[in-house]
């Protein structure tokens, strides 16, 4: 497709824009051994493989399911491996040097139990307190910032109470080959079990610097368990620096001017994306996207006409078509707008705040616009090992 010709102004600008992929590395499974009889086995290639899309019509929306359902498996990794190890038996305070992360880099790994930590975050409204602390470090860094940094209570079980993640995509890096970031980055993770017994997990991510890879340096991506945990919904707002998306659209309309003319005068854009996901192979999905320049939910680009492409229908192999009426969503795919929540409700809730919405899946433009500032999206003070 081409970009702007009153179809698909959004394939190519989504595309460098949302942290997501279709493209997944898919490599094996190493294992980190170190100096105590345990196994770690943890893939840390989960947490990058987000980063980079495919040029693809809306890619993205398959791979950002994979991505976030490997996010989670990460946590449970990580978790699953200090009780399968017996790591919560050992003692308070533990510290392993020189891990074997893959490809030569060498960790330090500190876990602290019983100890408290009352935490703040983006995710949440005041503290909660968690009970343990798992940490890796990068032996070397003069940063006093650990690579990951993951707050929990229990290894067996997830309440209400959660499970908080911190970590730095370069500094995990092995290959530097994703330049996601930089010393400062941060992306926050936190997943918990809802009182309904069903699961949600929010990412939010600052920091990052804009590049010819990353033109993106805030956004927020919600996932809940829905439909009697039959289907994913997902719902994402994304901040991307105007000037950027200028410099890398393959498209003589991208100007200031017109982008002015169709979306307000501003610094910034802001793509909103909202998709429900069965979780049954062929694990049918119907998605719905929109750009604006202020504080107004669109559909297309900024509304501009014949730029919307919605709704876009997704199969286990990828991209179906898009442009699809309401009324002609096949019955077996996520509905639009029937059934609680269906596409159009959560896509209502995206980029917004209002009514009863909880911390933990506010995606307004004044929260993206908050987060650089946001104290509490940020790795807590800790001492290295």
């Amino acid at each position: 497709m081409k970009l702007f010709n009153k179809k698909n102004i959004f394939l190519t600008i989504a595309i460098l824009t949302i942290v997501s992929t279709i493209s997944l590395p898919i490599r094996k499974t190493p294992w980190f051994e170190i100096a105590h009889p345990v196994a770690w086995q943890i893939d840390p290639d989960r947490l990058f493989s987000v980063i980079h899309a495919a040029e693809n019509d809306w890619g993205f929306v398959r791979g950002s399911a994979q991505w976030a359902r490997g996010n989670s498996t990460f946590i449970d990794q990580l978790l699953a491996n200090m009780r399968d190890n017996g790591l919560l038996r050992l003692g308070d305070n533990q510290v392993y040097r020189d891990v074997d992360f893959g490809n030569g880099k060498k960790v330090n790994i500190k876990i602290d139990l019983s100890a408290n930590f009352s935490v703040a975050s983006g995710a949440f409204s005041g503290n909660k307190t968690f009970a343990n602390r798992f940490e890796i470090w990068i032996p070397g860094d003069t940063s006093n910032t650990p690579a990951l940094q993951l707050f929990f209570n229990s290894v067996d079980t997830l309440d209400e109470n959660g499970a908080l993640l911190y970590y730095n995509l370069p500094k995990l890096e092995t290959t530097n080959s994703l330049n996601f970031g930089d010393a400062n980055s941060v992306i926050e993770t936190f997943i918990f079990r809802r009182a309904n017994g069903t699961r949600r997990q929010v990412y939010t991510w600052k920091a990052i610097p804009v590049t010819s890879k990353n033109i993106t340096d805030v956004g927020r991506v919600v996932l809940d368990e829905v439909l009697n945990n039959e289907q994913l919904c997902f719902r994402t707002a994304v901040r991307v620096p105007r000037t950027n998306l200028i410099s890398l659209a393959n498209n003589s309309f991208f100007t200031v001017s017109n982008i002015n003319a169709v979306c307000g005068a501003g610094d910034n854009l802001y793509y909103t994306l909202a998709y429900m996901q069965k979780f049954q192979s062929p694990f049918l999905t119907t998605a719905k996207y929109g750009w604006t320049g202020n504080n107004e939910r669109r559909e297309g680009f900024c509304a501009f006409s014949g730029t919307n492409n919605n709704y876009g229908l997704f199969n286990d192999v990828g991209f179906e078509r898009d442009k699809v009426a309401t009324a002609d969503v096949p019955a077996s795919y996520p509905s639009p707008n029937q059934g609680t929540p269906n596409v159009d409700s959560a896509f209502e809730r995206t980029y917004s705040d209002a009514g009863t919405l909880d911390q933990s899946e506010i995606t307004s433009k004044a929260f993206i616009d908050g987060v650089p500032s946001n104290a509490a999206i940020s790795f807590k003070a800790s001492t290295p090992p």
